[in-house]
């Protein structure tokens, strides 16, 4: 008598991995046309675009002109995944579906217990990166500490646009979609492969000054960026994505996830600012810091969506 639901779990099995699919290649398309050009112009120009990963000298160095900042208002309104998710759903579930995106998304109300929690995560991820920095030196005046928090109100406006709304695709969309048909860890892997490959444009610049240096060569320029983006999904990006899932599957909230990709990324660019000893092993070990997380939220705290409290 059970028979009958095998092929209804294997056509919603079906069903989901398609619509997750639509989504990845709408997310990469969308993102792509814009992104490649922008860092293929910002290369020629000498241009540093805003990214996780140069926004710290970005601080440093500023706009060269008024093309260099328009191209950098252009690169943080770049949405890929969120304009993805809407355009899948309006086409699978229309208005309920998008109002459903919504109400998850500004799902503030959640305990202040989980705001605390994100707190004292990228604390055990930055402590180190900051104690190894102090240790290193130079130790940064009173004026270093405070002057980037002058823009904190801009800076957390373009870290919220730029790298927040990502979340309601990846995290809004993407992660429920595929724990229809496998379990949360399954689609965290996944999901952490595809959002490590949707950031390869990052690499331009790298795979640019390889080829156009001394004994560059195409295939040393596409090594060396292929190498850097496997690092990046491995030590950054699949640790990250599993403290993501977790706080999504525990409280039903995108909102905390925008939140959490904002702050940890403000961080991130803060300490790099205050602490140039620690730029040179912030990468490294924070992302070593972000495995021992996720691999104590797996081992004691993890759940599965069925079980979200």
């Amino acid at each position: 008598m059970n028979q009958p639901a095998e092929p209804a779990k294997k056509t919603r099995s079906s069903w989901a991995s398609r619509n997750f699919w639509w989504f990845v290649a709408l997310t990469y398309l969308i993102t792509w046309a814009i992104w490649v050009p922008l860092e293929i112009l910002a290369v020629q120009r000498g241009y540093i675009l805003p990214n996780p990963q140069t926004l710290i000298e970005l601080f440093k160095t500023g706009f060269q002109d008024s093309l260099h900042l328009a191209l950098s208002i252009l690169m943080v309104f770049i949405a890929g995944p969120l304009l993805a998710a809407i355009i899948v759903i309006a086409f699978q579930s229309g208005k309920p579906g998008l109002a459903d995106l919504w109400r998850r998304s500004v799902l503030w109300r959640i305990g202040s217990r989980w705001y605390l929690v994100i707190l004292a995560i990228l604390l055990v991820i930055y402590l180190p990166v900051a104690i190894v920095g102090l240790v290193r030196g130079p130790l940064p005046t009173a004026g270093q500490l405070f002057a980037p928090l002058v823009w904190v109100v801009p800076w957390f406006l373009m870290t919220l646009i730029g790298s927040g709304l990502e979340e309601p695709g990846w995290r809004g969309y993407a992660l429920p979609t595929l724990q229809k048909s496998i379990s949360a860890k399954k689609a965290s892997l996944l999901i952490g492969v595809v959002w490590g490959i949707w950031h390869w444009p990052v690499f331009i610049p790298l795979f640019t000054s390889i080829l156009n240096s001394e004994g560059g060569s195409l295939p040393a320029a596409l090594i060396t960026s292929l190498i850097q983006l496997v690092l990046y999904v491995f030590g950054a990006i699949l640790g990250e994505v599993f403290i993501y899932t977790w706080l999504y599957n525990r409280t039903g909230s995108v909102w905390i996830c925008i939140l959490f990709h904002t702050l940890h990324n403000m961080l991130a660019t803060y300490i790099g600012i205050i602490l140039p000893g620690a730029v040179a092993i912030l990468p490294m070990l924070g992302g070593v810091m972000q495995w021992i997380v996720a691999i104590v939220l797996l081992q004691k705290f993890w759940v599965e969506p069925a079980s979200r409290s």
